[in-house]
C-alpha cells in the first residue's frame, strides 16, 4: 500500500505533505495504517469531493490499494467521521517527517 497525503490551508497556510509505503513501516505501524484505511471507508468516501472552506484545512489522500487507486479531497468541515482517525494518523506522521 502506498499513500500520498497533503494537508493545506488553515489560518497559517502551512502545508504538510508526505508519501508513505506500508512496507517501509514497522509491523506495528503497518498494521495500524492498514486498519485505519480499512475502517475509514476510504473507497466510498473518495467519491465526493467538497468545496474549499476559508481558513480551514484541505486534505488530499491518494491511496494505491493493490490494483486500485482512490483519491479523497475534502475540506475540514466535511471530513467523514470514519476518515478522521486516518487523517489524524497521517497528519502526525507528516509533522514528524517535516
Amino acid at each position: 500500500m502506498k499513500i500520498s497525503f497533503e494537508r493545506s490551508g488553515g489560518v497559517t497556510g502551512v502545508r504538510l505533505e508526505m508519501t508513505i509505503e506500508s512496507q517501509s513501516l514497522s509491523p506495528t505501524d503497518r498494521h495500524e495504517l492498514e486498519r485505519l484505511v480499512e475502517t475509514s471507508g476510504l473507497r466510498s468516501a473518495a467519491a465526493s469531493p467538497s468545496a474549499a472552506a476559508p481558513d480551514r484545512f484541505q486534505y488530499r489522500v491518494t491511496a494505491e490499494l493493490g490494483r486500485t487507486t482512490v483519491e479523497l479531497r475534502v475540506s475540514e468541515p466535511d471530513v467523514p467521521k470514519a476518515v478522521r482517525p486516518l487523517l489524524d494518523w497521517l497528519t502526525e506522521r507528516a509533522r514528524i517527517r517535516n
